[in-house]
């Protein structure tokens, strides 16, 4: 690493350590945990969206659809007008877009954000000196 930078992220910790009244190791320490505590959030997160992707999928899309068939069936029986799928617009369309935006949300945050959760987890101190080198750019 060059002196130079390592003499500025060193006076930076010196500066934040001065500036908090408490030590460089505490602060370090504090950073440590805090980036601990950030990937512990991510995976609640997580957790979070696939259980809310689960319940759609599981409670919601189904019963939309079986409230459907059963409008069908009945319509079908009473020999009132034709009725099919298209006559439900206000459901189908909302359906496919939760479909669409949790699809989206679930690959994208699988992806991105869970590989970044698990690695603040496994090596903290990477973030933080990630963390200390982004204020020098």
């Amino acid at each position: 690493m060059n002196q130079e930078i390592l003499d500025k992220v060193l006076a930076y910790i010196d500066a934040l350590s001065v500036k908090f009244g408490v030590a460089s190791k505490y602060l370090l320490d504090m950073m440590i945990k805090q980036e601990i505590i950030q990937g512990v959030l991510g995976l609640v997160g997580m957790t979070v969206l696939y259980i809310v992707t689960a319940f759609v999928f599981i409670k919601f899309i189904p019963k939309s659809f079986k409230w459907m068939l059963n409008d069908i069936e009945k319509s079908k029986k009473e020999k009132r007008f034709p009725n099919d799928w298209s006559d439900y617009p206000h459901i189908i369309i909302p359906v496919v877009l939760a479909v669409i935006v949790l699809a989206v949300a679930v690959s994208v945050c699988t992806f991105t954000l869970l590989p970044t959760s698990i690695n603040r987890l496994v090596n903290p101190e990477y973030f933080v000196l990630k963390e200390i080198l982004a204020a020098f750019k």
